[in-house]
C-alpha cells in the first residue's frame, strides 16, 4: 500500500469528524483518524490545518461560524463546556457580542489554567453535574438554566473576571430570562427550584426579586421598544427619536419639538426603592428643563398595545397644543 492510499482513508475520516465539529479538530483525534504528528505539523506549515489553540486545529482556510466556540471547549478538554454569556449567546437568549470578546468555557476540573496567550476565558466551578451540562449546535453547553444562573451572579459583579469584558446588566439577564421562557428552553418554575437548592449562591437574590414580580418576565424591555415604536408608526403618530441622550440623560424615546420622552420600564424597574426613587429624580430634573416623562411597562406594551398607544396620542397632542407645535 502506498503512502497516498494510506492517506486518502484518514483525510476521509479527518473531514467526516471535522464536519461533526464546526470545521475543528484535535490533535489526538487526528492521530486517531490515522494522521501522525509528523503530517500534523506539516499540514499546519502549508495552511492545510489551521491552529487554532494548543492541539486544536481547523481544517480549511475558511472558519465556520461556531468554530471559535467549539475549538475553545475542545482545547480545555475533558469536561468543558460552553458558558455564562457564551452559553446564553449559543441559546439565543443575548446577542452575540459584536466586540468579538474570547469563548467562556466553564470547567470542574482542577489543574486546568487559563492559556497564557488568551483565545479563550476559562471560568472554573465547584460542581458541574449531569443536568447542568448539554449540548446545542453539537456543542457541549451549559444547560439553559445554569446558564441563567451563571449570568446572574455576573450581574452582581461577584467572580466576573476581566474587567475589561462586558458586564452583565440587570437588563441582559432580564432579557434572557424573558427569552429562554418564551422560546421554551426552561420553566420558570424550574429556575425558581435550582435557586431553592442553592440559596447562598450569587445572584439568587436578583433571580428571586425578578420571578417574584407579577408572572416573572415574559416580554423583554428592548422587545418593549421594538413594539411601540412599530405602534407609533402604524397609528401615524410622528416618529420619535430614539435612544437619544438628552440633558446627561439617555431616553428610549423623544419627541424634540413637544419636549416629550418616553421610558419602557422592564422588570428592573421595579428591584427596589434606590432604584425607583432615582428614575423619580431623573424625571425630576428633566421636568425642571421642560420635559416631561411618559412611563410605559414593558408588560402594559404587551398586553394592551391599543391603550397604551391611544395614552401616548393623547399625552403627545397636548404637549404639542402646550409648546404650539
Amino acid at each position: 500500500m502506498t503512502a497516498g492510499s494510506r492517506g486518502e482513508p484518514a483525510d476521509r475520516r479527518v473531514h467526516e469528524l471535522a464536519a461533526r465539529q464546526h470545521g475543528v479538530v484535535t490533535s489526538a483525534q487526528l492521530q486517531g483518524a490515522g494522521v501522525s504528528r509528523r503530517m500534523i505539523q506539516r499540514r499546519a506549515e502549508t495552511g492545510r490545518y489551521v491552529r487554532m489553540h494548543r492541539g486544536v486545529y481547523r481544517v480549511g482556510p475558511v472558519a465556520a461560524p461556531r468554530a471559535g466556540e467549539i475549538a475553545a471547549v475542545l482545547a480545555v478538554g475533558r469536561g468543558a463546556c460552553l458558558s455564562h454569556r457564551s452559553a446564553a449567546s449559543l441559546w439565543g437568549l443575548l446577542p452575540r457580542n459584536p466586540r468579538g470578546e474570547e469563548p467562556e468555557v466553564l470547567v470542574a476540573r482542577r489543574g486546568v489554567r487559563q492559556p497564557s496567550g488568551g483565545g479563550y476565558l476559562l471560568r472554573h466551578t465547584g460542581s458541574l453535574p449531569d443536568r447542568d451540562r448539554t449540548a446545542r449546535f453539537k456543542i457541549p453547553v451549559t444547560a439553559p438554566e445554569r446558564t441563567v444562573v451563571d449570568l446572574a451572579a455576573q450581574a452582581t459583579g461577584v467572580g466576573y473576571g476581566p474587567t475589561h469584558r462586558r458586564a452583565v446588566t440587570r437588563r441582559d439577564l432580564e432579557q434572557a430570562i424573558a427569552t429562554a421562557h418564551r422560546k421554551r428552553r426552561l420553566s420558570l418554575d424550574g429556575l425558581r427550584a435550582r435557586i431553592e437548592a442553592a440559596p447562598g449562591r450569587a445572584g439568587t437574590r436578583i433571580l428571586r426579586e425578578m420571578l417574584e414580580i407579577e408572572r416573572g418576565p415574559s416580554f423583554t424591555r428592548s422587545e418593549a421598544e421594538q413594539q411601540l415604536t412599530e405602534l407609533i408608526r402604524r397609528a401615524g403618530i410622528p416618529a420619535p427619536e430614539p435612544n437619544v441622550w438628552v440633558e446627561g440623560y439617555e431616553l428610549d424615546l423623544f419627541w424634540r419639538r413637544e419636549r416629550l420622552a418616553v421610558e419602557v420600564d422592564g422588570y428592573e424597574f421595579h428591584r427596589g426603592r434606590s432604584p425607583f426613587e432615582g428614575d423619580r429624580a431623573r424625571d425630576s430634573v428633566l421636568a425642571a428643563r421642560g420635559i416631561q416623562v411618559a412611563r410605559f411597562t414593558a408588560r402594559r406594551i404587551a398586553e394592551d398595545p391599543l391603550v397604551v398607544i391611544a395614552e401616548l396620542g393623547q399625552v403627545l397632542g397636548r404637549r404639542a397644543q402646550e409648546r404650539g407645535v
